[in-house]
């Protein structure tokens, strides 16, 4: 998932996946990323999914059948099912997540089971999973990826095997940064983070991607803020996760050079990144989401 820095002793943050959850669900917490993902999803669900995939006349007796790739703690995809369960009395969905945020999935379903729903939880890697169900042996009507196409080694690749799993008429959702997202800008500005995700993907290189195969696609885009004050706030637990989260380096003020560290500092207090309200300083976190369709044959 990661690698080591070419320059001073800084280890990517992908390496240390544990550590890595815990500074995501920091950045979670302090931001106000889920609750704007909650009602985006709404949006999302009503205008794009729904339409597509709505069961003609009453419920259908047929299963949705869906695949999350990264679920992470499980909150996104867990309220994708329960939207789905108002239009499908049966639902089977495969849930993928290599690290232990999964369990908290698991306690989930287990406090609120969704009648007609049932999961099948894999703890491992996309990568993983892809060589025990090899693309398209197994199709799927729904499939979401949010947020793992940096942490794959050929995004590119990754993306037609998704393709692959859907059912004909199926939808694939995919969530990265948006291209305009300025805070993922940051390798050009520290060509020294060698092993930031913004360097492989955004939403203009999936959008161009998906031009060159032809698939039928749609982007909605999410404006999401979180503010980095903490970052500045000498002694701070929750600033230093997040200040590595923003990163990609483990242990970011501790192993960079003091050079570095105070440039970049001074580059998210004053760059064209972030700006300020009511005293705090918010960053720029937007990320754009490809709503991809695979053509029923004619």
């Amino acid at each position: 998932m990661g690698m080591n820095f070419e320059s001073h002793n800084m280890e990517s943050l992908g390496n240390d996946l544990e550590y890595y959850e815990k500074c995501f669900e920091n950045y979670l917490k302090i931001s106000n990323r889920y609750v704007n993902w909650l009602q985006w999803i709404v949006t999302v669900f009503d205008e794009n999914l729904l339409p597509k995939l709505k069961p003609n006349g009453r419920k259908d007796s047929s299963p949705l059948k869906m695949l999350g790739i990264g679920c992470s703690d499980g909150t996104i995809d867990y309220d994708f099912v329960r939207r789905w369960s108002a239009y499908y009395p049966k639902i089977f969905n495969r849930a993928l997540e290599p690290g232990d945020a999964i369990e908290n999935y698991q306690q989930i379903v287990t406090d609120k089971p969704i009648t007609g729903a049932t999961w099948k939880f894999h703890h491992q890697s996309w990568e993983e999973f892809c060589s025990e169900v090899p693309p398209g042996s197994e199709k799927f009507h729904f499939i979401n990826a949010i947020s793992v196409l940096y942490y794959m080694e050929d995004w590119r690749r990754e993306v037609m095997n998704m393709y692959e799993y859907l059912e004909d008429g199926g939808l694939l959702l995919i969530v990265v940064t948006a291209d305009h997202n300025r805070s993922w800008k940051l390798p050009e500005q520290f060509p020294e983070l060698t092993d930031h995700p913004a360097e492989k993907v955004n939403s203009k290189t999936v959008e161009e991607f998906l031009k060159t195969e032809s698939v039928n696609f749609k982007t909605v885009m999410l404006r999401t803020v979180v503010d980095i004050s903490s970052i500045f706030e000498d002694g701070s637990a929750d600033g230093k996760k997040l200040l590595d989260f923003l990163t990609h380096v483990k242990d970011f003020e501790q192993t960079a050079s003091p050079e570095m560290v105070s440039k970049f500092k001074k580059y998210l207090k004053n760059g064209d990144c972030t700006y300020r309200e009511s005293g705090r300083i918010l960053l720029d976190n937007s990320c754009g989401a490809l709503i991809i369709e695979k053509s029923t044959p004619k």
